[in-house]
């Protein structure tokens, strides 16, 4: 996740951002590339 991960780790130390227990939007081009690697190994 490159940069999104460190901007979550950045907002975790700010306290802004519990990043254990909050969610986000998983960014739609991430989302699309892990939905293919995945589906790629489906038995």
């Amino acid at each position: 996740m490159g940069s999104l991960h460190d901007t979550l780790i950045a907002k975790k130390f700010e306290k802004s951002h519990g990043y254990y227990a909050d969610t986000f939007e998983i960014p739609e081009d991430i989302k699309q590339r892990l939905l293919t690697f995945t589906n790629k190994y489906q038995f």
